[in-house]
């Protein structure tokens, strides 16, 4: 079985986003559309997620498998780095992507990024394709 990495964003994707400061009400919808993914997740047992969102500033990796549901944790299979590529601030996330790819020598594996924001990927990237055909 072939190994699919999806890349993920957290705020805007599990939940919807909200500025801060962060009250009670929006932390209580933290993860509310994770059931949806870990479904998804289950009907492809090759996925492996790879998390790219800020949240990896703010959490070791053990405390971002938590928030999944246990069947799920291994299936996290790490983080993008927290340092920033040089260059434009366009396709930042997808630079890190490649980066996290050629470490872990996988840079001929699939992969799908889900973000929210487009800019977080080069024009014609997948995961830029997705959020226009999601619109």
């Amino acid at each position: 079985m072939n190994t699919i990495l999806l890349f993920l964003d957290i705020d805007d994707v599990l939940h919807p986003y909200a500025p801060w400061p962060i009250d009670e009400a929006v932390r209580a919808r933290y993860f509310c559309y994770l059931p949806r993914l870990e479904s998804v997740q289950r009907d492809f047992p090759q996925l492996q997620v790879v998390v790219t969102s800020d949240w990896r500033r703010h959490h070791l990796l053990d405390e971002l498998r938590a928030f999944f549901s246990e069947d799920r944790r291994e299936r996290i299979a790490g983080t993008t780095k927290l340092d920033k590529p040089a260059g434009d601030a366009v396709g930042l996330r997808q630079k890190q992507v490649e980066e996290y790819l050629e470490e872990h020598g996988l840079s001929e594996c699939p992969w799908i990024a889900i973000d929210d924001t487009v800019t977080n990927y080069q024009a014609d990237s997948s995961a830029a394709a997705l959020h226009e055909l999601l619109r």
